[in-house]
């Protein structure tokens, strides 16, 4: 656990450095956070947590119309339009080369775990990618395969693909990033903490549906991964490496063994208005 905290502080650094260029990372001082001892609760007070609709109505709708250095260096070329099952979501989420790089990483060590049994089996519906004026849209599998037109066809054909976003789904997915390989022996999921992503956790305890108001009010209240007790529920944030910040997913967890980072998806919720 130690060495995963301290993994986790160091790449919300990296993020930080990274974006500290972007017109968000001017917003909100990132250079200013970067030189402080304190840099991590420096990030909570100065960022507020963010819904899709905080992120994209001021910031990802600048990228879609073409802007460079909004929420992440560079010109952002593709977004997830659509979920794995090629339904459209309603929602237009950045994917940076610097996040498909993760997607990938992800995946190749759920093939060195797992065999490629299911590279083999062939896809029902080829996945569609959409061109916009400005963009490619589509599902992650859609993305890597124009993204990474020799390699993932070959060493990962379908590995996205086939999942069906169910509870026995091998990889759990996101909005914005793949957080968590499943164990099979435990049927629980682990964390990945050193695949570009840093994690925020605030405390759940209510049965109620998560207000936004409530939530935006406790952005200094999160706990960080060193922080997490064993069976609370926590809603997950998320930063990743393509400009989403303290990113609400709607996941509400619970950790089984905070040692080994494994944990369950008590459930999945959208933010009350």
């Amino acid at each position: 656990m130690a060495e995963a905290a301290a993994l986790q502080d160091k790449t919300l650094k990296y993020l930080l450095r990274r974006a500290k260029i972007t017109a968000f990372g001017e917003h909100y001082r990132f250079s200013t956070i970067i030189q402080s001892k304190e840099f991590v609760s420096m990030f909570r007070r100065q960022v507020p947590i963010h819904t899709y609709s905080d992120m994209y109505v001021r910031w990802w709708y600048r990228s879609l119309n073409g802007e460079t250095y909004v929420t992440w260096p560079g010109k952002v070329k593709y977004y997830i339009t659509k979920d794995l099952r090629q339904q459209i979501t309603g929602k237009t989420i950045p994917a940076s080369r610097a996040l498909l790089k993760s997607y990938m990483i992800a995946a190749e060590r759920y093939l060195a775990r797992c065999g490629e049994n299911k590279t083999n089996e062939k896809s029902n519906k080829a996945s569609r990618l959409d061109f916009y004026k400005t963009y490619y849209g589509g599902n992650i599998d859609s993305i890597l395969t124009h993204h990474y037109p020799v390699k993932y066809p070959v060493c990962l054909k379908n590995c996205f693909a086939f999942e069906k976003l169910s509870d026995k789904s091998d990889f759990l997915l996101t909005d914005t990033g793949l957080v968590g390989l499943r164990n099979h022996k435990t049927n629980n999921f682990r964390l990945l903490v050193d695949n570009s992503l840093f994690y925020e956790f605030l405390p759940y305890d209510s049965t109620a549906l998560p207000d936004k108001k409530a939530i935006k009010s406790s952005a200094e209240n999160t706990i960080t991964l060193a922080q997490i007790d064993n069976n609370k529920k926590y809603i997950l944030l998320l930063t990743n490496n393509s400009g989403a910040w303290r990113y609400f997913t709607g996941l509400i967890v619970r950790f089984t063994d905070r040692e080994k980072l494994e944990f369950t998806v008590v459930n999945k919720v959208k933010v009350n208005k």
